[in-house]
């Protein structure tokens, strides 16, 4: 492990990359605070297990994104509705103001405005004929075009007042078809006016007056990934308090529902009535804007949907069907059915029935006490008893009774009388084909509209119905329709459950990586920073709590980012300081050495037992004392520079320099920390007797270089062993201190003056053997009779 990864470093290094890394996750989460929804969130989202749909939603399509409906059109859906069991009813599409009717009415009015538009045309076409003849004086004809003018205003009032007469007429039936589905609710920001003004501040085109809307936001990119059920403006300034229709219709099912508040966020609590089955009570964690996250369907997910003309052409053939039947009475169509038993009798019967639902404006609230129905109640099951009688007597009408047959029979009959003329059985046999016409135009839209019946009954029985156009306006209410029902939602995490996760992923990066080599940090911090959001990812797609990937995912990449600069800036500053301070004393190869081991620092002072040779060249006094200073110097330069190249192929250290004399040592603390960390290198033995230790290695290494170097053969060397204390500094430079260091100049001093080669101290010879060397007694410096040894050279 790399120095520069252990100790103060280490913990720099954490501190600074965890720092940083969490001020770019606070950054980064504050630029997809909301939270920002986008591809990665679709993405995983479609990893997750299907969400339940809600069986009992049904959306009924409109023609399209622009349809208008006019309120006889939605009094008539409602009453379908009413009539066929609906649970619930949201109406999510514009609603004219004046009735644009269907059927009957259209052609009314229609033919209305021709008779006006033809009578003003005859009135213009007579005054200019009456011109052209001269039978128009020009003096009367201002008169005249006056007259015209009165008669074209008149004309004009009348369509007003029949207008406003159709308009007011839908409109009260459709307030009054309310009354008898009262689980409808229409959409205020689908008016029954085209026009509206949008309230200061909103994103929403509703009126002020409205308190139900059905705009869906949508997210920058146009996708539909949330809905705000329940938003509260300024009544200051008279924006009221606004809820989702659908969030409107279904929160009756609760016993309650609000919007609760706390430090970390908001939330939508709403309580289970006790005994009604609707799955629980419902908890939902809002964004900030106070949206529940919808979860998305997957592609071969699909709410139920039937078009509305379906429910239109169910009225229209209802219409059709009675107008036939009402018309065939004079031809004796019901000649063997009883008076009360007639269809058209029926059906007249189930609409005085409705008629006397929708005219009751203020219908009797008053409860039966045994059947705790209300009169109103009473009212609707009668007309819808008296609906299913109808088509009980159709179906008998059409295919289980024999009045067809009968009447048909007794017309072969009346033809197979001999008496009647040419003329008679004619009549009869056109009386004839007008019945069997009749009967089997009556029995063609029958079949038409029980099939339809059929549909409407197996869809809309107890279904949340949603009609609006294919818009994201009705697929969000049914999205979030079904969130509500099935509770099944996306739950935004809070500010503090993403910080403390992205903090300690982006704490346990930096700690991972406080003692790892730059590369290495790259490495690990790459497969780290992919599996922190791979994890985040996979906890959203089991939990559905999301924590947005990409704000761990920022704060550990940038975590692995500075970790790696820090160790790069500590790793350079190591190998500068390691350089400038062993570069000149220690081997290339066992400096790279040095700095992987991070040791010893240059400021550490080390006391040892070592080796010391001390190199001196007599040849450099004659130098000096026969040449310039400039020459003196640079023969000192080449010496020093010549003792380096070859005492540190030995691997030993360069341990100072003192004028004319070199100082090598052998088992320094340099050298024994890039020996431990070299390969097939056996380490110093410092034992009295050891075949490795430093004195055996330095006088093997000078026995060598004499025999192969005859430049080294001149010089006059010094060894002694004993603990010396190593240390940098810049004024020295790498070097030893203590008596070896002293003692081994002045052996190599000595051997100069009398002609020694290698002059080895007592100490050295316990550790080599004796028969290499010859003890010598004579002056060394200031001791008169000191003892001391020659190397006796190899030959």
């Amino acid at each position: 492990m790399p120095s520069y990864t252990r100790g103060k470093n280490a913990f720099l290094r954490f501190l600074v990359s965890f720092f940083v890394a969490s001020g770019v996750t606070a950054g980064v989460y504050v630029l997809l605070d909301g939270p920002k929804l986008g591809t990665l969130f679709d993405f995983l989202v479609a990893k997750q297990e299907q969400a339940p749909v809600a069986p009992e939603i049904l959306i009924i399509e409109t023609a399209g994104t622009d349809t208008l409906m006019d309120p006889t059109t939605a009094a008539q859906v409602i009453m379908t509705m009413a009539e066929m069991g609906a649970g619930s009813l949201l109406i999510q599409t514009p609603i004219l103001g004046v009735s644009a009717s269907i059927d009957d009415r259209e052609a009314e009015l229609l033919d209305l405005f021709n008779r006006e538009f033809d009578h003003l045309g005859r009135n213009i076409q007579n005054l200019f004929e009456g011109i052209r003849m001269g039978t128009v004086p020009p003096a009367e004809t201002g008169r005249f075009v006056d007259a015209v003018l009165s008669f074209a205003e008149e004309g004009k009032q009348r369509l007003i007042n029949e207008a406003v007469h159709r308009s007011n007429a839908g409109t009260l039936e459709l307030e009054r078809a309310k009354t008898v589905f009262p689980s409808t609710w229409i959409a205020d920001d689908h008016s029954v006016e085209l026009a509206r003004q949008k309230p200061s501040g909103s994103s929403r085109n509703y009126a002020p007056s409205a308190l139900l809307y059905s705009h869906a936001a949508l997210d920058p990119d146009g996708r539909l990934r949330r809905v705000v059920p329940l938003e509260t403006g300024d009544l200051s300034n008279d924006v009221p308090h606004y809820e989702h229709i659908g969030y409107h219709a279904l929160k009756g099912r609760f016993g309650s529902a609000a919007i609760a508040a706390s430090p970390v966020g908001r939330y939508l609590i709403m309580e289970q009535i006790p005994g009604f089955p609707s799955g629980g009570d419902r908890f939902f964690t809002l964004d900030k804007d106070g949206a529940i996250l919808l979860k998305a369907l997957q592609k071969e997910q699909r709410f139920r949907s039937i078009p509305l003309t379906v429910l239109i052409e169910y009225e229209k053939l209802d219409r059709a069907l009675y107008k036939t039947l009402s018309e065939s009475t004079d031809i004796g169509r019901y000649a063997d059915v009883s008076a009360e038993k007639y269809p058209s009798y029926l059906w007249e019967r189930e609409r005085e029935l409705r008629n006397g639902l929708t005219l009751n404006e203020t219908p009797n609230e008053t409860a039966n006490e045994t059947t705790n129905e209300t009169a109103n109640d009473s009212l609707k099951r009668a007309w819808i008893d008296a609906r299913n009688a109808y088509f009980a007597a159709l179906d008998t009408f059409f295919y289980q009774s024999s009045v067809e047959n009968n009447l048909v029979g007794s017309f072969f009959s009346l033809l197979q009388n001999e008496e009647l003329n040419a003329t008679g059985k004619e009549r009869l046999v056109t009386m004839r084909d007008d019945l069997m016409t009749a009967f089997r135009s009556g029995r063609d839209i029958y079949d038409q509209l029980a099939e339809i019946r059929a549909k409407l009954d197996h869809e809309i029985p107890d279904s949340f119905c949603i009609l609006g156009a294919a818009s994201v306006d009705t697929l969000a209410s049914a999205m979030l329709a079904n969130a509500i029902i099935s509770g099944s939602t996306i739950t935004p995490a809070s500010a503090r459950y993403i910080f403390f996760w992205s903090l300690c992923a982006v704490f346990l990066c930096a700690f991972l990586l406080r003692l790892c080599s730059p590369l290495l940090t790259l490495l690990v911090g790459t497969v780290f920073s992919a599996a922190v959001p791979a994890g985040f990812s996979y906890y959203f797609v089991v939990t559905s709590v999301w924590i947005n990937p990409l704000i761990p995912l920022c704060g550990t990449a940038s975590g692995v980012f500075v970790s790696a600069l820090c160790a790069m800036v500590m790793k350079r500053r190591l190998t500068r300081k390691f350089r400038t301070a062993y570069g000149p004393s220690v081997a290339k190869s066992r400096l790279t050495r040095l700095i992987r081991a991070g040791r010893p620092r240059p400021e550490d002072r080390v006391t040892i037992q070592a080796a010391i040779v001390a190199v001196k060249n007599p040849a450099l006094n004659l130098v000096e004392n026969g040449k310039t200073a400039e020459m003196a110097a640079q023969a000192i330069i080449n010496f020093r520079d010549e003792v380096r190249k070859m005492f540190l192929k030995s691997g030993a250290v360069i341990a100072g320099v003192h004028g004319d004399t070199v100082l090598i040592a052998f088992g320094s603390p340099a050298e024994r920390v890039a020996l431990r960390r070299m390969k097939n290198e056996t380490p110093y033995d410092d034992q009295p007797l050891g075949t490795h230790n430093p004195v055996r290695k330095a006088v093997g290494f000078l026995n060598e270089l004499l025999d192969t170097s005859r430049e080294a053969a001149g010089w006059h060397f010094g060894i002694d062993y004993g603990e010396g204390t190593f240390t940098w500094t810049p004024l020295s430079g790498y070097a030893v201190f203590g008596p070896p260091a002293y003692h081994a100049r002045l052996l190599a001093a000595n051997g100069s003056r009398q002609k020694i080669c290698v002059s080895v101290s007592k100490n050295c010879v316990a550790k080599i053997d004796e028969a290499l060397t010859r003890k010598h007694t004579r002056a060394i410096g200031s001791n008169a009779n000191a003892e001391f040894y020659e190397l006796l050279a190899k030959r």
